[in-house]
């Protein structure tokens, strides 16, 4: 190999570790003939965690989350109950971080149950899942804590208000999730249905809030006004 080659190698090869992070921990799971590996990587912006799922020889799917987005998943997990009677599909809980946003599901299909991980993008429709057994929850969250205990001490959550959650009569799901990034705080309202991967979001800025909030305020006083005053009619034509 000429000097060239050698350079030109040695300088992608470094391009995908400044991307990828390097190594430096893997734990591996295994859990119904399935193999998960899961790899805390660093990069120049900071530690991470690479969940990868091999689907076969050629194939494999694989998400990645900062620590602190560990963090509030072991929480979800740590809440999660299932049982015989538990209902699927069912929702576990959602992640907000600066660009991506991390749901948690129960699923069920022909093969089994499967909490199911989906990684998406604010500004995109791309989108990563696995699924992970049911009977591997306990052992994957584990995994995690250990990875947390040993690298994730001096990583700091975000203090922001509790995420807030809506279930509808119609099958919906409506998601109250506050973050944070370089424009400053927002409010992000994300709408779902059961038995179906469609997500419509929408972001309010902080200070844009408070306005939001009077112009909803102000709808449902005039919705109640409306629905007595059409109460009140009907009374008076059936009297």
């Amino acid at each position: 190999m000429s000097s060239d080659t050698a350079s030109s190698a040695g300088s992608q090869e470094g391009q995908e570790n400044q991307r990828g992070g390097h190594e430096i921990c893997s734990k591996v799971l295994n859990v119904d003939k399935r193999r998960f590996y899961i790899d805390l990587k660093e990069n120049d912006r900071g530690k991470f965690i690479q969940i990868v799922a091999l689907l076969n020889v050629r194939r494999k799917a694989k998400l990645m989350m900062t620590l602190p987005i560990v963090k509030q998943l072991i929480a979800l997990l740590d809440k999660l109950e299932i049982n015989e009677s538990t209902e699927y599909p069912k929702p576990v809980g959602r992640i907000l971080s600066a660009s991506r946003i991390y749901f948690a599901d129960l699923r069920k299909n022909d093969w089994g149950n499967f909490l199911r991980l989906t990684q998406a993008f604010n500004r995109t429709a791309k989108r990563y899942q696995i699924y992970i057994p049911v009977e591997g929850i306990p052992e994957f969250k584990k995994l995690l804590q250990e990875i947390v205990d040993e690298y994730g001490a001096d990583v700091e959550e975000p203090k922001l208000p509790a995420s807030q959650q809506l279930r509808d009569v119609r099958n919906k799901m409506f998601y109250f999730d506050c973050n944070s990034n370089d424009f400053g705080d927002y409010l992000r309202i994300t709408e779902t249905r059961f038995n179906s991967d469609n997500r419509t979001s929408i972001t309010i800025s902080r200070k844009n809030l408070q306005r939001f909030h009077d112009i909803l305020g102000d709808l449902v006083k005039s919705f109640n006004e409306l629905r007595t005053d059409e109460k009140d009619v009907k009374t008076e034509a059936t009297a």
